[in-house]
Parts: structure tokens; sequence; C-alpha cells
């Protein structure tokens, strides 16, 4: 996880900002896994609606059995939003410079471009096991403020923040 849970949205912006291709060491996709991970993240016995946002063209590069973590979710009570990103025809990965400028495209270990493709089943799937929803995301992110009105509309009963004010004695 690259971002603690938070309702701080300049702190996340921030987090988001620092994503690259490079924050992964290792290539690919581990959709079950991380999954997985998300759910390792949340309290066992909490009343708070738990809820997962999945941002991934749902292809599956390390057998990961992302079915199978979306059915672990069910049973930990939580909620798989899904949105795709890609085509199903698949498209090259770019990479890009400081500047932003494209500078070539993603190769595999044979020297292969490498096509990322949309696995729209899957994410439909992962979603609708665990009573969530699946959007196909699209290049101007129209579809982001619909469903975080969704969700947030299932979600906000619970949320709350708390300040603490802890006073420590320096001068003795």
């Amino acid at each position: 996880l690259q971002c603690p849970l938070t309702l701080d949205q300049e702190a996340a912006a921030m987090f988001l900002d620092a994503l690259n291709t490079d924050t992964v060491p290792v290539p690919g996709t581990a959709l079950g896994s991380a999954v997985r991970a998300a759910l390792r993240r949340f309290p066992k016995e909490s009343r708070v609606p738990k809820i997962v946002v999945l941002l991934t063209d749902g292809e599956d590069t390390r057998d990961t059995d992302p079915l199978g973590a979306a059915r672990a979710a069910k049973e930990a009570g939580v909620k798989l939003y899904t949105i795709g990103i890609g085509t199903p025809q698949g498209d090259v990965i770019k990479l890009r410079g400081a500047g932003g400028a494209v500078e070539g495209f993603k190769k595999d270990e044979k020297g292969e471009t490498v096509l990322s493709r949309l696995d729209e089943g899957t994410l439909a799937e992962m979603a609708r096991l665990t009573g969530g929803e699946y959007v196909r995301g699209a290049p101007d992110d129209a579809e982001i403020p619909p469903l975080a009105a969704r969700i947030s509309g299932r979600s906000t009963a619970a949320l709350a923040t708390k300040t603490y004010r802890e006073r420590e004695e320096r001068y003795k």
C-alpha cells in the first residue's frame, strides 16, 4: 500500500502524485494479491462499511486468483468497486520521460512490445461477487464522480476524525 487510510484528501493526492511506473519493482499485475493485501488493512471487528476501489486493467499476470480474493473479500464484508482501465483489444504501455513526453514503449524480456488488455469479465465478476460495482474507465474520468457519489452514499455513516492533544513536560 502506497497511501495509508486517511480522510486527508491533500495527503492522498500527494501520495498519488508520487506514483509512477517505477514505484513497483517487479512488473506485472498480481490482482488477487493486491486485494488480499487490502483486506489485511481492515480491522477485523468493525461496523464501518469496508470498500476497496481497484483501478486496473484487470489482467492478472501472476496467477494470483483474483476471483478467490473477491470471495475472501465478500467473507470479510468488503465490497470491491472496480474501474477498468484500457481496452479489451489491448494497447501499448507508454514510457514517459521527466517532462511527460513519450520516450518509448514497454518491452518484455524477449524485446517484444508489451500490450495491456482490459479484462472486463474478471473485474465485473469481482465486483458482482462482493456486491460492489464495475465501471469502465473513460479518458476524461467522467465515470469517477458518479461512482464516488454512489460509494460515499453508502459509507458516510461511520466516518469521523478525532484530534488528540498530548502534552509533554519538557522543562523539569
